[in-house]
């Protein structure tokens, strides 16, 4: 009986996390356009980051984006450090990491002009999935991690209830990006 009652304890838990690890929708910048590069092998005179340094901090940016078309959202830095907090939104997209770091433009009279398309999603989509189509040049596709979640794991303990000692308790963690409750993504991943 025990080790019946144990086992189903880790086949739900074990379940409910694979869930919460794929199946939370979320949203993930899918292109980005930075106004005098061509790709992202390129530099840009007066920001201290390549390009490439640059998507890969953009791709740590996450938003909440409450309607199912994708939303745009701009960056225009003059001097100093851009953060995620610097972006220009509509109102259906949020910023959940305002803190983050982007680039730091050094050069005097230089500016740094970021355009990002966000969408929504589900798990992690590799850029050759995301466009079939050619793109506009200047346009760069990104991996997106839609995945609001960052981590989740469960727990099996004993628990006793009265003279009862063969319970068990499931104990299950989960870290989100901010985009989302861990309440929320419990309770979708039930569904």
């Amino acid at each position: 009986e025990f080790r019946r009652v144990l086992f189903r304890s880790h086949t739900l838990g074990n379940s409910l996390r694979r869930i919460i690890l794929s199946s939370i929708p979320g949203a993930a910048i899918t292109q980005v356009k930075i106004k005098g590069v061509d790709h992202e092998f390129s530099t840009l005179a007066g920001v201290k980051e390549d390009i490439i340094t640059i998507i890969l901090n953009l791709k740590k940016v996450r938003f909440q984006l409450t309607g199912e078309e994708p939303a745009t959202a701009t960056l225009s830095v003059k001097g100093g450090i851009a953060k995620a907090s610097d972006f220009k939104t509509s109102g259906q997209l949020v910023v959940t990491s305002p803190d983050q770091y982007i680039a730091e433009v050094t050069g005097k009279g230089a500016e740094l002009h970021i355009e990002v398309v966000v969408s929504k999603g589900l798990g992690f989509v590799p850029r050759e999935m995301l466009s079939k189509e050619k793109v506009d040049i200047g346009t760069i596709m990104t991996d997106a991690r839609f995945s609001p979640i960052v981590g989740a794991s469960y727990d099996v303990e004993d628990m006793r209830v009265g003279d009862r000692t063969n319970y068990n308790r499931l104990r299950i963690t989960i870290e989100t990006d901010g985009s989302i409750e861990p309440k929320v993504a419990l309770e979708d991943s039930m569904k």
